[in-house]
């Protein structure tokens, strides 16, 4: 026991001496981690931990000179050196043979040299400097805005200077003394490094005279060369260069001066040279294997737009691109064609972030080695909807498309047959659009891997299709090569219904969807969560209130009917026995009558011949009473009495008041009086028209009466015959049942028919 416990103890010590030991041998006020080194001092001759091999100073010292002869003997294990200067004072001296230590370095990262005053009058980077770095591949002088360019080919004409370099970054050189690199400067440094294996050459941020020509000379060994956002001044001898070794071209933000300019005036031409001017002025540029020409092209005065709509025979042009970068270059029509385009097999194209708004619909043909094209953030809603065929078509050229990206364009409506022709295509992207369907037969597409989307206005029934066609069984969709569909629609609020419940079931079930929130009575649901439980719970909830709802509603229904069905029977019961009273009455008082007609004098032969025997005898057949039951003046008026007293008398003892209008009748003071005569009476009071009369020409009692009821009138027909309308038999009707409803004890009403 005691044996076990002193190892323990040794241990312990042992581990903590070491551990103090690492922290002492870290210098003061630098971090040590792992195998890297970060300082905020200079502490190049001091000693640092054996397993240090990656060294970062950042100084601030306050001295405006250090001069650096040689470093410690223990730095030879750091293989990667990055020294930033901080201060437009201060300066490095870096003199001969003065990091010969540094055996195993192969990154070498010196930035932010003082001030130009300091570095002409004394230079910080000795042409002997480098020496003795055999394995540098990389040398990084970015950051050094006060540096020349003539330091730097100094150092490169010592022989046996950094011979195994690689890479050389120049970024930021010499912005600060207001001058670009030269031709006669950018020739020199060709020179300087062509006996060197250089791959990778970095120059952002400068300003530059570009001598092509020249510049092909590194064209054995150089793989990269970058320029971005820089100044390119002028370009010289670039006619018929190419580059064999260059694979990839980085003009990212670059001004180049003239290029907009040049661009519209070489390339697109409709002349018949067209081939010849490419391979002439845009060699250099097109035989490379990637490219980047993001931002190059400025939007004033004009946007680059090539309108004009003709297809170029490209048959033998100079084209190795692969992967050709686009992007943000406010580019907006592409109207031409390019036939018989060299493509390489798997080409990519990249032209998002413009503003596109049409494609010809043969842009590329054939363009069946095209692999990839991104078309995201552009204005394709437009070609959508203006040039909706065009926009059917316009990938069918690229059938050996295996990824395209159509999001942010605002499209509303992907056409059905848009990806008939791309059957190879793996994945979709159609994410940030304002898509309510997904118009895309899946099932056509077999190699289809991943559609993508999100964020847009997708609606739940969408998305039945593709279930029907990936449900075997119900959830799984293994393709045919074996990947499995993921169709991601995150970022979408579907509206779903109590007939979606089973589409919903399957999302919530399947693996090839993801994400989808669901909106049901104002509530988000996570379809993929609790969203088919509460539905399917609400649903039963709504079908038994519904239920309910309808039970209670068909019963009420049900009770009104039956009272109101009652209630006609009760009220034709009152009226059947009314009318039999009033028949009873017309058997044994021959006194009374069921109408009395009024007319003017002038309407008399008229109202004998087709008025009063017509509706006494449709009465007659209709009470099967045979009687007279109208009454008229010239019949049972008593000789020798006041006419306004007969009248009044006939009116009392007839159950229903007749008046045949005309406009003489209208014109009649007499006439007037009867109306209101029998309008004081309250009986029921029928107006039949025996012509057309104005509303300004009739009484004001016959206007109201003529507005508040209805009437009949005169026709004549196609043989000129007088006929009522409606018939007597319906007038008679009227008649009989006004004459029930009003007889005796019932309280009179003004009613006309």
């Amino acid at each position: 026991m005691v044996f076990v416990t002193g190892i323990f103890i040794w241990i312990l010590f042992g581990g903590v001496r070491s551990e103090v030991a690492d922290r002492t041998m870290c210098p003061e006020m630098c971090e040590c981690e792992g195998h890297v080194l970060r300082c905020n001092r200079m502490v190049l001759n001091e000693s640092i931990p054996d397993n240090i091999s990656e060294v970062h100073l950042i100084t601030f010292s306050s001295s405006s000179k250090i001069k650096m002869s040689s470093l410690f003997p223990y730095w030879s294990n750091v293989i990667k050196l990055d020294i930033t200067l901080s201060g437009l004072k201060f300066f490095l001296h870096f003199e001969e043979n003065s990091l010969s230590h540094l055996k195993q370095l192969q990154y070498l990262g010196i930035h932010g040299i003082g001030p130009a005053k300091y570095v002409i009058q004394d230079n910080v980077l000795h042409p002997g400097c480098f020496s003795g770095l055999d394995n540098v591949k990389t040398l990084n002088l970015s950051g050094n805005s006060h540096l020349n360019i003539s330091e730097v080919i100094k150092i490169f004409t010592e022989v046996n200077t950094l011979p195994s370099l690689e890479t050389i970054d120049l970024s930021e050189l010499q912005l600060l003394t207001n001058k670009p690199i030269y031709k006669k400067e950018f020739s020199a440094l060709v020179s300087v490094l062509r006996s060197k294996s250089i791959k990778t050459i970095i120059m952002d941020y400068t300003h530059v005279e570009f001598p092509v020509a020249d510049f092909g000379k590194l064209c054995q060994t150089l793989e990269k060369f970058r320029l971005r956002k820089t100044t390119v001044t002028a370009v010289y001898k670039f006619k018929h260069v190419t580059c064999e070794s260059l694979k990839v071209l980085d003009l990212s933000g670059a001004a180049i001066v003239p290029i907009d300019t040049f661009i519209r005036s070489r390339i697109l031409t409709s002349d018949r040279w067209f081939v010849d001017i490419f391979n002439k002025y845009f060699s250099f540029i097109c035989s490379v294997e990637t490219v980047y020409y993001d931002g190059i092209l400025p939007s004033e005065p004009l946007p680059l737009s090539f309108d004009n709509g003709v297809v170029y025979n490209a048959t033998g042009i100079n084209w190795r691109v692969k992967y050709m970068y686009f992007r943000r270059n406010f580019m907006e029509n592409f109207n031409v064609s390019f036939k018989n385009m060299p493509l390489i097999p798997g080409s990519e194209f990249d032209v998002s972030f413009n503003n596109i708004y049409y494609i010809h619909p043969k842009s590329l043909d054939p363009g069946h080695y095209i692999r990839k094209i991104n078309l995201a953030h552009n204005r394709l809603h437009e070609m959508e909807r203006k040039h909706p065929l065009d926009f059917e078509i316009f990938l069918h050229t690229f059938t050996d498309l295996e990824d395209i990206n159509l999001a942010y364009n605002q499209i509303s409506k992907l056409p059905p047959d848009m990806f008939s022709k791309n059957t190879k295509l793996k994945e979709i992207n159609v994410v940030g659009n304002q898509l309510k369907t997904l118009s895309i037969k899946t099932n056509l597409i077999p190699n289809l891997q991943y559609l993508g989307a999100v964020d847009n206005n997708l609606e739940i029934l969408v998305l039945k299709e593709i279930s029907q066609v990936h449900q075997r069984p119900f959830g799984e969709a293994d393709l045919t090569n074996g990947a499995i569909l993921i169709i991601n629609i995150t970022g979408n609020e579907l509206k779903c219904t109590c007939e979606d419940t089973r589409v919903i079931e399957w999302i919530r079930d399947s693996p090839i969807v993801r994400g989808g929130k669901c909106v049901y009575e104002d509530e988000k649901l996570d379809i993929k969560q609790n969203a088919f439980e509460k539905i399917t719970d609400y649903c039963k909830k709504k079908k038994f209130q519904q239920s309910l709802i309808i039970g209670v509603c068909i019963s009420i229904t049900l009770f009104y009917l039956t009272a109101i069905c009652i209630a006609l029977a009760v009220r034709y019961k009152k009226k059947q026995t009314k009318i039999v009273e009033l028949l009873r009455q017309l058997k044994t008082d021959d006194e009374h009558f069921l109408a009395f007609v009024s007319y003017c004098s002038e309407d008399t032969d008229f109202v004998m011949s087709h008025f009063v025997n017509q509706l006494n005898e449709e009465i007659c057949i209709s009470t099967k009473v045979r009687s007279d039951h109208i009454c008229i003046g010239d019949r049972y008026f008593r000789p020798g009495f006041p006419v306004i007293t007969e009248i009044m008398t006939k009116m009392e003892k007839s159950a229903v008041i007749i008046f045949v209008i005309s406009l003489e009748f209208c014109n009649k003071p007499w006439c007037h009086i009867e109306i209101k005569e029998a309008y004081e009476l309250q009986k029921p009071i029928i107006l039949i028209f025996r012509e057309e009369v104005d509303l300004q020409d009739m009484p004001k009692l016959v206007e109201k009466l003529f507005h508040q009821n209805t009437r009949c009138k005169f026709e004549r027909d196609i043989d000129g015959a007088w006929r009522l309308q409606p018939s007597f038999h319906v007038l008679a009707s009227s008649v009989i049942e006004l004459a029930a409803i009003n007889n005796k004890t019932d309280t009179p009403k003004n009613l006309v028919v």
